[in-house]
């Protein structure tokens, strides 16, 4: 009897623990299910007051007195109180806070003199007091800011006056390669509607320096850009057969009077005219002895009005070592800007970031003015964009860039800024 009552005390102490523990975990269950429901709630009503997504609609540099600006715009964070906006240094990891604003418009005007150079990385904070939220970072490349350099006052032929014009410290330059025919330029301005600031020329060494331009081009304010080709590699430069006839050339120059870019060799680093790459047993050696050479010839005939601008295609071919940009440099005392030619040929098609962002960067190291001497895109469905999205946009992100050239030359491809309605539109909208 005592062993059978044993058993059934443990068997009821058993039912009455197992009833027990059902019970408890059923209040446990229901607690944390009503727990967990609450921080849902929680969380939804944070986030319902937290600012709410938005993005970067646009990012910009430029020069003022010298130093670089970033103006930035953004679309509205709904519930946001304030934003703050922050960069990060090339090649940093941490970023610093620029400036607040309750607007959705910002200008960073936090830079110094000896600020750093390549691309920034830019990104807003929205925030209220319930929490933040970020935007995502936009980059943009900052180069350094050429000296301003004052505008042309005086009138007339002389030989003192600066060689390039730039009207306001925040205005391109801007010019085109029209033809050579006499009413070549008239016609294009007219199409345009404006007056161009640079009027491209391309000259062979057995022509005389084109003085007639005066004018159309001197007399008229407007720089000429000299393209000077030769038909011939630079030995023959080099062992001073050519003095006589550069000497003449830079006679010529002084006597036109008027402002000069004078472009030697230009896309010297292509493998496809006399003066280019290994063609005619060319180095760029050879090519810095040549324009070295050329300069002090000029110097020597005291042609005060011409400045010499080393002009680059956007991308060398071949790209092997002794063809890079820094190859060519003949140092700051021979060279006054650099100078940058690059086109979208549509196969595939380029935007004109793709083309010359990365060049611009290279170039940027030699600490001169740039300009783009020679662009254009082929034609196309994008071609308007194309050219608003770049000569509207992108360029001014250049901070060191003062103008550029169209290449308005049909035929295939077709360069020409009317190739289609839409196009010249877009053109006449982003002149200067």
């Amino acid at each position: 009897m005592k062993k059978y009552s044993l058993v059934v005390v443990l068997s009821i102490c058993l039912l009455v623990i197992a009833t027990l523990y059902i019970y408890m975990s059923g209040i446990q269950k229901r607690d944390i299910t009503n727990i967990n429901q609450d921080l849902q709630a929680s969380s939804r009503n944070f986030i319902n007051s937290s600012p709410g997504t938005f993005s970067i609609k646009s990012i910009s540099a430029k020069c003022v007195a010298n130093l670089p600006q970033v103006s930035l715009t953004w679309s509205q964070s709904i519930k946001a109180s304030s934003y703050l906006v922050e960069r990060m240094y090339p090649g940093a990891k941490s970023w610093e806070i620029t400036g607040e604003t309750s607007n959705l418009f910002f200008t960073d005007t936090t830079y110094e003199p000896g600020y750093d150079l390549g691309y920034f990385t830019y990104r807003v904070q929205a925030y209220n007091a319930n929490g933040l939220s970020y935007s995502k970072s936009q980059k943009i490349n900052i180069f350094k800011c050429p000296s301003v350099v004052p505008a042309i006052t005086a009138t007339g032929n002389t030989n003192s006056i600066p060689p390039v014009v730039t009207t306001s410290k925040n205005t391109l330059q801007w010019g085109a390669y029209v033809g050579d025919e006499t009413n070549d330029l008239a016609n294009f301005e007219s199409l345009v509607g404006k007056k161009v600031n640079l009027y491209a020329d391309f000259e062979g060494w057995n022509d005389t320096f084109p003085s007639s331009l005066s004018t159309k081009v001197g007399a008229q304010g407007k720089t000429l850009v000299i393209f000077w080709e030769p038909d011939f590699g630079y030995d023959t430069i080099n062992n001073g057969s050519k003095d006589t006839y550069i000497k003449q050339f830079a006679t010529g120059a002084k006597s036109y009077g008027y402002p000069i870019i004078l472009a030697p060799f230009d896309e010297m680093n292509l493998n496809e005219e006399a003066w280019g790459y290994e063609v005619n047993n060319n180095t760029a050696l050879k090519f810095r002895t040549a324009w070295q050479h050329i300069h002090d010839l000029f110097v020597s005939v005291s042609t005060t009005n011409v400045k010499f601008a080393i002009t680059y295609n956007n991308v060398s071919i071949p790209d092997v070592a002794g063809n890079e940009m820094s190859d060519y440099y003949p140092g700051d005392t021979y060279v006054d800007y650099v100078g940058i030619d690059g086109f979208n040929f549509a196969d595939p098609w380029q935007t004109f970031a793709q083309i010359f962002d990365t060049t611009i960067a290279q170039v940027s190291k030699f600490n001169k003015p740039i300009y783009i001497l020679s662009m254009a895109s082929e034609a196309g469905a994008q071609k308007a964009s194309w050219i608003t999205d770049g000569l509207g946009g992108t360029i001014k992100n250049y901070t060191n860039v003062l103008g550029w050239i169209w290449f308005n030359e049909g035929g295939q491809p077709n360069w020409i800024v009317n190739s289609d309605s839409a196009s010249l539109s877009a053109f006449k909208s982003i002149i200067p």
